[in-house]
Order: C-alpha cells, then sequence, then structure tokens
C-alpha cells in the first residue's frame, strides 16, 4: 500500500536534538526519583506462598551474573 503523505515536512525541525536531551534529561530525573528508596523497600526474599510452597529465593539471586 503506497500512499504519498500530503504536507509531510520535508526535514526535520532544528530543535529536535534539544527535544530528545529534553526527553532523556526527564527520564533520568523519574528513574532516580523511583529508584531511590527500592533498597529498603523489596523483600530479601521471594517464596511461592500457595502455588509453591517450597520455592525460595533470594532477590539478590535475580541481578547475579553467571559465574559470579
Amino acid at each position: 500500500m503506497d500512499k504519498e503523505l500530503e504536507n509531510a515536512p520535508r526535514s526535520w525541525p532544528t530543535d529536535v536534538a534539544e527535544i530528545y536531551r529534553a526527553i532523556a534529561d526527564e527520564d533520568r530525573r523519574l528513574a532516580e526519583r523511583m529508584w531511590s528508596g527500592v533498597q529498603s523497600t523489596w523483600p530479601a526474599q521471594i517464596t511461592g506462598e500457595d502455588v509453591l510452597p517450597d520455592f525460595r529465593c533470594k532477590v539478590a539471586e535475580f541481578f547475579t551474573l553467571p559465574g559470579e
């Protein structure tokens, strides 16, 4: 399906880099706020509760690379 776009801009706006920079800065600020208290709120161990009663896993194991 080939359709020509009517009234499509012929070039990028001159401030595209600035727009992406602003988005990245905002993403960084949100991530910092979101992760600032994570260490104190995550449980040290996850269990399977009623579904897998014998399952136990330390949260740190999810972030350990093979061989560590």
